[in-house]
């Protein structure tokens, strides 16, 4: 959902939706992984986010 929401973000702000791809990992591929001990919140902060790769 979160990657859906930058896109239409950017799509409304006059980025063309053909120049942008997108996709999402969701606890795939965390940034932080808590492996066997319960996460912090500050922890799960870091996997709530949104990655850009801009090319021209």
């Amino acid at each position: 959902r979160r990657a859906e929401v930058v896109k239409d973000y950017l799509i409304n702000r006059g980025i063309e939706a053909s120049r942008m791809e997108y996709e999402w990992f969701g606890k795939n591929m965390p940034v932080h992984d808590c492996g066997t001990v319960p996460c912090t919140e500050a922890m799960h902060q870091l996997n709530r986010r949104t990655e850009l790769k801009l090319g021209k």
